[in-house]
């Protein structure tokens, strides 16, 4: 006889089917929070506050992305490689002030736009480019605000791809 805390599926489990106490919970959290240790045994987890302008903290890419095969640049495409130039320049000296709300909103509405008529005719590439320094959290950031711009639940995403093989 199983107990209730256990799963039926022997790949899965909990910390109260494990009799974790509390204290080790606690322990646990404090080490993610802390960060993990490094060969010489200080904690790697650096602050806004403690990072050196020299060594700014970068982003690492874990997924690979595909190159395009060919790459044409049209002027509008030469002058959008410079905004996005422009704006991670920004970021990196975080200068957040160079891009307002309302430049935000018409580029991005516009990106929408583009992209979604590239998939409608299939001629479309992957929306992050090889390279890229979008973490994932960027990406769900972004994604959360697109929804909630158009008054969309999580979960009409989800149907809508399911019903639409994408």
């Amino acid at each position: 006889m199983s107990s209730p805390n256990t799963s039926s599926t022997p790949d899965t489990f909990s910390a109260t089917s494990m009799n974790v106490s509390d204290e080790d919970k606690a322990a646990f959290v404090k080490a993610m929070w802390d960060g993990l240790p490094s060969k010489d045994g200080s904690a790697q987890q650096q602050t806004k506050q403690t990072a050196s302008e020299d060594d700014p903290q970068k982003a690492v890419v874990l997924r690979k992305i595909s190159a395009p095969e060919a790459v044409e640049n049209t002027p509008l495409s030469e002058q959008a490689l410079e905004v996005a130039r422009s704006i991670e320049q920004g970021l990196s000296s975080g200068d957040l002030s160079q891009l307002q709300p309302h430049a935000i909103q018409a580029l991005m509405s516009a990106l929408c736009r583009h992209y979604s008529a590239q998939v409608d005719v299939d001629q479309y590439e992957s929306i992050l480019g090889q390279g890229s320094l979008v973490s994932a959290t960027d990406v769900m950031v972004v994604c959360s605000a697109l929804l909630k711009s158009v008054d969309l639940q999580v979960f009409e995403l989800g149907m809508w791809q399911a019903w639409g093989g994408r």
